[in-house]
């Protein structure tokens, strides 16, 4: 038994690939595998060349490939050209096939394909010996008769196929569209609004309409420094705090406004307000003192007055007496603020400017802290708010020397209500009866006079609302389901309020409406 070995080709692949993979092949017996459209069928006598060249290094050679044309050019040039899928090769049956045709191969030049048939096995004649006029022949080929197992599939496929026809033309296709356009009834206003927090229920019966009004209130404080540019002459006493001890009696002692405490180094300060320092505690026959802070200002004014911490502060006014010893102080902290002198401080240009800045970036924080305080469903009219500063302070003294800073308070009101509490009264005075619904409504307010004092306001409101018939959709939609043409009609041109209306049925040749509410669509204008 010979050896066999199957090459396969690319479609691409040229008579001289398919010769040099011959050559290079040790087999006796090769197999050429040919694809679809290969180039090789573009030429009748590249099979030829084939045979010919195999047979010169003693090789048997036959073809297979699923492409017909192929497998004619290999069995009309001689060689045994073989089908994969049928394995079986087709069998020419007419005498001589004389074709010639122009292709374009895969470079895009165009190339003369020559297709010659046997006769009864004759030898390929050459171009030259074709007549200039040749008719064109067919190939046929053997009918094989169907199997039963076929015939049988192609009935199951031509059942389901029926079925799923039917089924879209009877459950999916058919739908219905009523097109309704009702009635519109147009109604203008022009009424008097006002609005109170001290009302609970809106109410029209005096003929102005009187809502509820709510006043929201923000408040908010700031402190900002800026850079002073000018200069001035001043003079600050030093200030700090005292703890005064009572090691005198067990009774509590009153010290009025403005008592001296002298420190160690004769320097006098006086009490800022007047307190009471507590009694002292008797402990086994022994006073323990009591204690207490108090603020203290220096009684002049000058640097000499910023003294260190320090203790045996004496109360002068107790001086030749036993109290003198018994009431006593100390600074646990240093005395401080003391000057004399010139130093920077704002011009008036820079404290109007500074106010300014610190009265806007009040406003501002004030109106996103009303935006946590406001509801969707406020209305909030522009006029109706106020901004006012209820504090402001300028302090020079800061510990950023050349800097001084303003400190203000501000508080911002807004009187507001509910607009859709407003459109329900205004439908509910001019609804033309109890079916009717809104279509559209447009509402202009005018301008307000507010007092936000009394948390009340006024304004004129006017515009104009559309009302069309309240047609229950759903219930319409239940209604139509499943009716006939004419029961359709009778349901839909005798609603109350109708103008026109339209009834689509669709594929054309349904008559009713479908089951389904799903495929009813009602359009209402």
């Amino acid at each position: 038994m010979k050896a066999e070995k199957k090459i396969s080709l690319e479609r691409k692949d040229d008579l001289k690939i398919a010769l040099d993979l011959i050559n290079q092949t040790s087999a006796a017996k090769i197999v050429l595998i040919v694809p679809k459209d290969s180039v090789l069928g573009r030429k009748s006598n590249n099979f030829q060349i084939l045979k010919k060249e195999s047979a010169a290094i003693q090789k048997e050679l036959d073809v297979e490939s699923i492409d017909e044309h192929i497998l004619e050019l290999a069995g009309l040039a001689g060689l045994e050209a073989i089908n994969p899928v049928f394995k079986t090769r087709e069998r020419v049956v007419a005498d001589i096939i004389p074709v010639i045709s122009n292709r374009k191969d895969e470079f895009g030049e165009e190339t003369k394909t020559e297709i010659r048939a046997e006769l009864h096995r004759e030898p390929l004649k050459t171009v030259q010996e074709q007549p200039k006029k040749v008719e064109r022949a067919y190939l046929k080929k053997e009918r094989k008769p169907l199997k039963v197992g076929r015939l049988f599939v192609f009935a199951l496929i031509f059942i389901a196929i029926s079925f799923g026809l039917f089924k879209i033309a009877t459950a999916i296709l058919p739908k219905a569209t009523i097109f309704i356009t009702l009635k519109k009834v147009p109604v203008e206003f022009k009424e008097v609004v006002h609005i109170s927090s001290a009302t609970t229920e809106p109410n029209s019966a005096s003929g102005t309409i009187i809502l509820p009004g709510e006043l929201l209130v923000a408040t908010k404080n700031l402190e900002m420094r800026f850079q002073a540019g000018g200069r001035e002459q001043t003079e600050t006493k030093a200030q700090g705090t005292l703890t005064v001890f009572n090691a005198y009696s067990s009774s509590p002692q009153t010290l009025v406004q403005s008592t001296r405490f002298e420190s160690p180094d004769n320097k006098i300060f006086r009490l800022d307000k007047q307190i009471v320092i507590p009694a002292a505690k008797v402990i086994d026959g022994k006073i323990v003192p009591s204690k207490i802070d108090v603020s203290v200002t220096a009684d002049e004014a000058g640097e000499a007055y910023n003294i260190q911490p320090s203790s045996g502060w004496r109360i002068p006014g107790f001086k030749s007496g036993p109290k003198y010893d018994g009431f006593y102080a100390e600074a646990i902290k240093a005395m401080t603020g003391g000057f004399k002198g010139e130093k920077a401080a704002p011009t008036e240009k820079e404290l109007e400017d500074a106010k300014t800045t610190v009265r806007q970036a009040l406003d501002d924080a004030l109106k996103t802290q009303m935006l946590i305080l406001l509801r969707d469903k406020f209305k909030l009219m522009p006029e109706a708010k106020s901004f006012s500063i209820t504090k402001e302070e300028i302090l020079t003294e800061t510990n950023e020397p050349g800097k001084f800073s303003i400190f203000a308070e501000a508080e911002l009101k807004h009187l507001v209500f509910e607009e859709e509490m407003l459109k329900k009264v205004i439908i509910e005075k001019t609804k033309p009866n109890s079916d009717s619904k809104i279509k559209n409504f447009n509402l202009i307010y005018g301008t307000p006079q507010p007092n936000l004092e009394e948390s009340s306001m006024s304004l004129t409101i006017n515009g104009s609302i559309i009302f069309v018939p309240d047609i229950k959709e759903k219930d319409l939609t239940a209604q139509l389901v499943g009716k006939d043409e004419e029961i359709l009609k009778s349901i839909v041109f005798t609603l109350p309020g109708l103008e026109k209306a339209r009834i689509s049925l669709w594929p054309f040749w349904v008559k009713k409406a479908p089951t389904s509410s799903n495929k009813v669509k009602l359009i209402v204008n």
